[in-house]
């Protein structure tokens, strides 16, 4: 399911990615230190802090992990056409599939593997 990314991103293309990271990460309201976990970013997870420091260029596993957030989130929504508030909230909704955990919970808890599990739910519930 994975894919290897062959080029690098460019300056503005990274810009653009960020910026529908950030929206998404808001709809799903991350916190900083949930959105540095998801995004595998490191930096400061410092309880008060309001926005994490984006990199000017994302890369490598950065792409990869944004390409699966973006993956779920359009899954989300054709699973949810007519609820966008479900589809939001969902990322942080605890799932018996998941022993009760949040599909975010699982993402932060076991990284990429955690990602591609959540993809793999929502592809099996798309019948894909």
């Amino acid at each position: 399911m994975s894919t290897v990314m062959t080029r690098k991103f460019d300056h503005a293309e990274s810009a653009a990615l960020i910026k529908q990271l950030r929206a998404l990460f808001k709809h799903w309201q991350l916190s900083p230190a949930q959105q540095l976990a998801v995004l595998a970013l490191g930096g400061s997870t410092d309880a008060v802090q309001t926005d994490i420091d984006w990199p000017s260029d994302l890369t490598g596993e950065h792409l990869m992990r944004a390409g699966h957030l973006l993956a779920i989130h359009a899954s989300l929504r054709t699973l949810f056409p007519a609820n966008p508030e479900l589809a939001y909230s969902w990322m942080q909704t605890t799932n018996n599939a998941f022993e009760g955990a949040t599909p975010l919970a699982m993402i932060e808890t076991s990284g990429m593997a955690g990602l591609l599990t959540i993809r793999a739910y929502l592809n099996r519930a798309l019948g894909s």
